[in-house]
């Protein structure tokens, strides 16, 4: 049977604003002590006093190899084992077919890098010291991995996301034998973040149009599918991607 996990040491990737931000709220009112990761060190400083509760950060380039490397090792050095990873850091740029090769070239291995291949790297870095049993990894998806996105553009994010999907089943069924759980939650558009704060309000109109609820989502209600699938009662839930979209797409 399960121990149950409503305390430990959580990672959270990206955790220095919007969503991220929230997610480390959460969980650190859920009892968890957070460890936020970024690579902007002033932000994390600051959302390290927000989060409060025994909070502290690491600076880490998610995509850089190097660079996470040196996070699982500063990890393991100050806590040891941790119940929770959050895959959230992410990054999104535009692009299209008519976007010039080397642009494009650029744009989509940045976005992989970070979006998907940072995901994977964490994960594989932090694995060993995933407390067995009942450890969980909760990757960051979205909408757009099943839309192709609001508007034209988002070639890059969207194959970031949709491959998210694939990269969860691999490391459920993986770590299974460990009895580690492996998920994703995958949001519509949610105010208060780096994405959406790039959409004018004509573009915001026309998504809330579209939304059977009508409004936009908010960091808290993502935080709370992610603290569901970190906590004891989501034991059996394992490969599966959570959509907290408003209704924009049922599935």
């Amino acid at each position: 049977m399960e121990p149950p996990i409503t305390s430990g040491r959580a990672i959270v990737t990206g955790g220095a604003t919007g969503i991220g931000l929230g997610i480390a709220k959460r969980l650190s009112a859920d009892g968890f002590a957070v460890t936020l990761v970024s690579r902007d060190r002033e932000r994390l400083q600051s959302a390290c006093s927000e989060v409060g509760g025994g909070a502290d950060f690491i600076v880490c380039d998610v995509g850089n190899r190097n660079s996470v490397q040196a996070l699982a090792s500063e990890v393991r050095s100050r806590h040891g084992e941790i119940a929770v990873l959050v895959n959230n850091a992410g990054i999104m740029k535009t692009t299209l077919l008519s976007t010039p090769a080397d642009e494009m070239d650029r744009i989509w291995d940045e976005t992989l890098a970070v979006n998907l291949k940072g995901a994977m790297m964490v994960s594989q870095e932090l694995a060993p010291i995933l407390r067995s049993p009942g450890g969980r990894i909760i990757n960051l998806s979205s909408t757009v991995a099943y839309n192709g996105g609001s508007v034209p553009g988002l070639i890059a994010y969207s194959a970031s996301k949709a491959g998210i999907t694939g990269l969860t089943m691999a490391l459920a069924r993986e770590l299974a034998e460990r009895d580690i759980t492996v998920n994703a939650v995958a949001p519509g558009m949610i105010e208060d973040t780096g994405l959406t704060g790039t959409f004018d309000a004509s573009r915001k109109a026309r998504i809330q149009q579209i939304l059977p609820l009508k409004r936009p989502g908010q960091p808290h209600e993502v935080a709370a599918a992610v603290s569901y699938l970190a906590s004891p009662d989501a034991g059996y839930v394992t490969g599966t991607v959570m959509s907290v979209n408003g209704g924009w797409i049922f599935r």
